[in-house]
């Protein structure tokens, strides 16, 4: 994403508000970044996502790094809206686990971590095909963003990919309108489960398929951390 660049709060409560309209409830909600301890009002987020959708598990991931430096108003809106902070275990904090988890815990706020985080899984290869005996796809992360629910996180931000690497994958197929007055609840778990253009160069659509690469941080921005290129 080329410079900083936060989801509008205005258009995350519309959408949630117009998805309540279609699904009444959810059994769990993650807010997801980037990192969202980065933004300053994440307890907003939090409180309008618990108004909402009120029986909903609600947590927030992150990579735990800022979680020692949490703002008041931000551990305030974990604790009274039962908000879970869900961490990924990534190498830089496997030696401060111990002390993250305590001292969140004395806040009163749940905390769970991943298994350590050693290799990242490629998201696409360039030469595609794997999508040839699919028939349905049970991808189980769809994201709402900017008045839409995409099948899966690649397709909610591949324009972001598109924008900064010069590409034209298709970033609308698998992007579901909730404002579309023809959507209804059966409607919106057909659609979800759709085979869509960009799944033939998906390595995710299952364990055969998939490329991992070691865990590294990255100096600069590079297409062969994305795409798995033969």
């Amino acid at each position: 994403v080329q410079g900083e660049k936060f989801a509008d709060y205005e258009t995350v409560k519309r959408d949630l508000i117009q998805l309540k309209k279609i699904v009444s409830y959810i059994d769990k909600i993650n807010i997801l970044g980037g990192e969202p301890f980065l933004n300053k009002q994440l307890g907003r987020y939090i409180d309008i996502t618990r108004e909402i959708y009120p029986f909903s598990n609600i947590g927030v991931a992150t990579n735990g790094l800022m979680l020692m430096k949490m703002e008041t108003d931000v551990i305030e809106s974990f604790r009274r809206n039962k908000a879970r902070i869900l961490v990924s275990s990534y190498p830089p904090i496997l030696s401060r686990i111990n002390n993250i988890a305590a001292y969140v815990k004395s806040l009163g706020i749940e905390i769970s971590f991943s298994e350590p985080i050693y290799e990242f899984a490629y998201t696409f290869d360039n030469k595609g095909g794997h999508m040839g005996g699919a028939r349905r796809i049970n991808c189980s992360c769809p994201n709402l963003y900017e008045g839409r629910l995409a099948v899966c996180p690649p397709i909610a931000y591949m324009k972001y990919y598109n924008e900064y690497f010069h590409q034209n994958m298709d970033e609308q197929d698998g992007k579901i309108d909730i404002y579309d007055d023809n959507l209804t609840y059966d409607k919106l778990l057909d659609e979800l489960h759709k085979v869509r253009k960009s799944c033939d160069k998906c390595l995710f659509l299952s364990e055969e398929d998939s490329i991992y690469m070691d865990w590294r941080q990255s100096k600069q921005n590079d297409m062969r951390d994305y795409v798995w290129m033969e």
